[in-house]
């Protein structure tokens, strides 16, 4: 499959399709999850107002969750991103402050699993605020079917290449303070296409948009640090000899 766009429009247009591709597949399973915990919100809230009339706040926290859900899934923008990231501190504030509330109530009958869930909610709103700020910025367009068909093949190929025996690939891995990422790169003459571990975010570039800086070795391992720049994007990562070796006689060609 011939995958270079050699810097060309075209690579533009593909991604601006990954883009609209990535904010797809990352809100859909989101979507799909608000819209359940939004029905057992509205189930739990809305049925046990007898019991406390605050358990109304529930129930339309539920009403707000089954809404966003459906929308995320059915119309997956930038905008659908900010929305989730609102509804994740929502409930993960709420689980947080029921917990604390049925503490000094003196119940038992309330996990303390709920206020570590609404932790990592929070953490989670935090994470799809920050994919909101970046992707909004970004210029996307909804794909073809033929086009998506496409990019999921470029996806597929990459990742399933074979790194040491083919010379036109590279490995590297990203790490944040809450996640590590491995990427697979294809380089072609003029450009290249990276594609992360989990193959929804793909970055389509020409050469002359990556630079990297050799930092030194790790502490432990043969593996390399180094600072890339893809596009916008700057990463810390972590480089086998031998993958950084083809980084440098790619830059290096005319």
């Amino acid at each position: 499959m011939m995958i270079s766009t050699n810097g060309s429009p075209e690579c533009e247009d593909l991604q601006n399709f990954a883009n609209y591709r990535f904010v797809s597949k990352t809100l859909k399973p989101a979507g799909i999850g608000s819209v359940i915990f939004g029905i057992i919100a509205i189930a739990m809230g809305f049925g046990g107002v007898e019991g406390n009339p605050l358990n109304a706040i529930l129930g339309f926290i539920g009403v707000f969750l089954l809404v966003d859900g459906i929308w995320i899934v059915f119309f997956p923008t930038t905008k659908g991103m900010l929305v989730d990231s609102i509804a994740l501190f929502i409930v993960g504030v709420w689980n947080i402050l029921i917990t604390i509330a049925n503490a000094y109530a003196g119940g038992n009958n309330d996990p303390q699993i709920f206020a570590i869930i609404g932790v990592c909610q929070i953490i989670g709103g935090f994470r799809r605020l920050g994919l909101y700020k970046r992707y909004s910025a970004m210029p996307m367009s909804k794909p073809s079917d033929e086009s998506l068909r496409r990019i999921n093949d470029i996806a597929k190929t990459i990742k399933r290449a074979k790194a040491k025996q083919q010379s036109d690939i590279v490995v590297f891995k990203t790490q944040t303070f809450i996640s590590q990422k491995e990427w697979n790169g294809r380089l072609s003459q003029n450009s290249a296409v990276f594609v992360d571990g989990t193959g929804n975010d793909i970055v389509f570039t020409p050469k002359t948009d990556v630079d990297f800086v050799k930092q030194g070795k790790v502490l432990l391992g043969k593996t390399i640090k180094a600072s890339f720049r893809i596009r916008d994007r700057e990463m810390t990562a972590t480089i086998a000899p031998v993958f950084l070796d083809r980084f440098d006689e790619w830059k290096s060609s005319t």
